[in-house]
């Protein structure tokens, strides 16, 4: 549970300002091109546009925006899930159960269950990375975020587009596991020898990368429908996922769907491997 924990907690903590940068761009739509200059709005073209444009507008602090609120649910999330891992591993190896689909079927339960506590905090940590966008607007804070939330949706609007958080996490997490564990073995029977710190890394990296791919669609309409209270008012708001899928590429094409995949990789495929390697060293030593 410690090496669960510490393993992500430590990983997303490093690259959160990827994180941010990502949240911004999947935010944007092809239309607001014609506001940024007129609204004050900057509108960013790629990761490194983005992160270079927060540093100097905003500052350092804002590359890190909603990371206090991320590790209210990151630290125990990641705890839980990886003990339940290690425990369903042990269990399959006793019983000479293949890997590989359990590990696909734990990656999707678990992260199901785990995404109905963290939706609000999650919406919450988007917010917060939003704001500073615009100059004009107010500073925002839990509590204003919050306000605004209980006028547009009431109470519900702490979960508003759940079901597409769950899309996104099953897409990710079902791949995530299922990915570490096909690569890990894969290296092992061309090489013979005993899983080691490199073998871990590069598991760890490919299923981040994997998990990405399969889930980037989902988490761009996920982005998008839980922020449009950042929206400008002139632009429209989608109806629901449906509506979302058909404006999006009727507007802005295919291209729209793979939105923030840049930051996304840059982020997921180091911290995956990153806490998979922290994960097996900590786990090593308390064991």
């Amino acid at each position: 549970m410690v090496a669960g924990g510490m393993s992500r907690g430590i990983a997303l903590s490093l690259l959160h300002p990827l994180d941010v940068a990502k949240t911004r761009i999947q935010f944007q739509r092809e239309s607001m091109k014609s506001l940024s200059s007129a609204e004050g709005m900057p509108y960013y073209n790629n990761s490194v546009e983005a992160l270079w444009s927060i540093l100097r507008r905003e500052g350092v602090r804002s590359l890190f925006k909603g990371l206090g609120i991320r590790w209210l649910y990151i630290w125990p999330s990641a705890a839980v899930t990886f003990t339940i891992y290690e425990q369903a591993k042990y269990a399959i190896k006793s019983r000479e159960w293949n890997i590989l689909p359990v590990a696909f079927l734990f990656g999707i339960s678990v992260r199901a269950f785990s995404t109905l506590a963290r939706t609000p905090f999650d919406i919450f940590k988007q917010h917060l990375q939003l704001s500073g966008m615009d100059k004009n607007a107010p500073k925002a804070s839990i509590a204003s975020i919050y306000k605004k939330i209980l006028q547009e949706y009431g109470r519900s609007g702490l979960f508003h587009s759940f079901h597409v958080t769950i899309l996104r996490d099953i897409a990710f997490s079902g791949t995530h596991f299922l990915s570490y564990e096909l690569f890990k073995h894969l290296q092992l029977r061309l090489s013979f020898t005993r899983p080691d710190t490199l073998t871990h890394g590069l598991a760890g990296a490919a299923a981040g990368a994997v998990g990405t791919l399969c889930s980037i669609p989902v988490d761009v309409i996920k982005t998008r429908l839980q922020t449009q209270l950042q929206l400008p008012s002139q632009l429209q708001k989608y109806g629901g996922f449906v509506d979302a899928v058909r404006v999006i590429y009727r507007e802005e094409g295919q291209k729209a769907f793979v939105r923030g995949l840049g930051p996304r990789l840059l982020s997921t495929i180091p911290a995956s491997s990153l806490t998979f390697i922290l994960y097996e060293k900590i786990r090593t030593f308390l064991i």
